[in-house]
């Protein structure tokens, strides 16, 4: 009972704490003093679930508040010590401890992009082996959304940080987990993720469309949801720039492709109708005879409307069609032409 008093005793206090680190100030204070050492050296040695679970709940508030944190966090061990952690027997000790994880590496991503970049933040190789192997098919749903998430958010905010998951390994885990689980968060959250790899590690795309099939992608453009579709039409415009000879005709054979490509020019998302705009603008320039086939999804009728879109990104994209059909596609397709008609002259 004593020791049981000693754990609730504890477990009120780290109550108070976590109640009054969501001010900024605070959290500042704290996270840069030897309030961290106590917690982390506490983590280290309790053997109690809830101390356990109160404890990474509060490193991940504090990292997640702060706005500035001293290189000595860094260098702390901190990452360290909830890769540890991540691997708990307890499922919500489990879940806690990737959720703070992934709030300190998030943080340590926006460090590592600037000139002056301090390597003592570069993420450490047990955080991200323990990141990734929580991307597993028999990990707990929330732990796997959880380092899903985190990975989503590292790979959209830093290139440098996000390189560390542009591999095949976390690539076909991610896909995995798009094919495979049915909460609709947790699937956009891996496409987008993939999105985000592909563009970080563009030789991955022959994998992933083996992956996804072209009816899958075309489907995905088609009805997904504008995160999903926006994801997924990236990947698109991404292949189009790489030698992927197979690309053209595996596109040219799916309707659906060219018809939820078509819709796209339509879409209320302004991203998407860029986007769209570039992808008929890339698919003419790795073969011409794409622009006759615009003609059958009505693509000029569409150009027309777009002429009248007041979004500059929409004017910017559709500005860079018209110039790079005008000055390259149409005048080589011309020369193509004149050079077929001389050989049966």
């Amino acid at each position: 009972m004593a020791a049981s008093g000693t754990v609730n005793d504890k477990l009120n206090v780290l109550v108070y704490f976590e109640a009054i680190i969501l001010n900024s100030n605070v959290a500042n204070r704290l996270i840069n003093s030897a309030f961290m050492n106590l917690l982390t050296k506490l983590l280290k040695n309790v053997k109690s679930p809830h101390l356990k679970l109160r404890l990474c709940s509060i490193l991940g508030q504090l990292v997640r508040h702060s706005t500035v944190i001293g290189n000595e966090v860094a260098e702390s061990g901190l990452a360290q010590l909830l890769s540890e952690v991540v691997s708990d027997k307890n499922e919500k000790v489990r879940r806690k401890a990737v959720a703070s994880l992934g709030e300190f590496m998030f943080y340590a991503a926006t460090q590592l992009d600037d000139e002056q970049a301090d390597p003592v933040w570069n993420l450490a190789p047990v955080a991200i082996k323990s990141l990734v192997k929580c991307l597993n098919q028999g990990e707990d749903e929330v732990v796997r959304f959880y380092a899903c998430k985190t990975i989503e958010n590292i790979t959209a905010q830093s290139i440098s940080a996000g390189c560390n998951f542009a591999t095949l390994e976390v690539a076909t885990l991610l896909l995995n987990i798009y094919h495979t689980v049915t909460m609709d968060s947790f699937r956009t959250s891996a496409a987008v993720s993939v999105s985000h790899i592909c563009k970080l590690n563009t030789t991955l795309f022959p994998t992933i469309f083996e992956s996804i099939t072209c009816k899958q992608f075309s489907q995905a453009l088609l009805d997904g949801s504008q995160r999903i579709q926006q994801a997924f039409l990236t990947m698109i415009n991404i292949a189009l720039t790489q030698p992927y000879p197979k690309l053209n005709d595996t596109l040219q054979e799916d309707d659906t492709f060219q018809s939820a490509i078509s819709q796209l020019l339509e879409n209320q998302s302004i991203v998407l109708r860029g986007k769209a705009i570039l992808t008929f603008l890339l698919l003419f320039k790795m073969n011409p005879q794409w622009m006759i086939i615009a003609v059958e999804q009505d693509f000029y009728k569409n150009i027309d409307k777009l002429l009248r879109d007041n979004y500059k990104y929409v004017q910017c994209c559709l500005l860079c069609l018209i110039e790079t059909v005008s000055t390259t596609q149409i005048p080589n397709a011309l020369a193509s032409t004149k050079e077929s008609f001389g050989k049966f002259m």
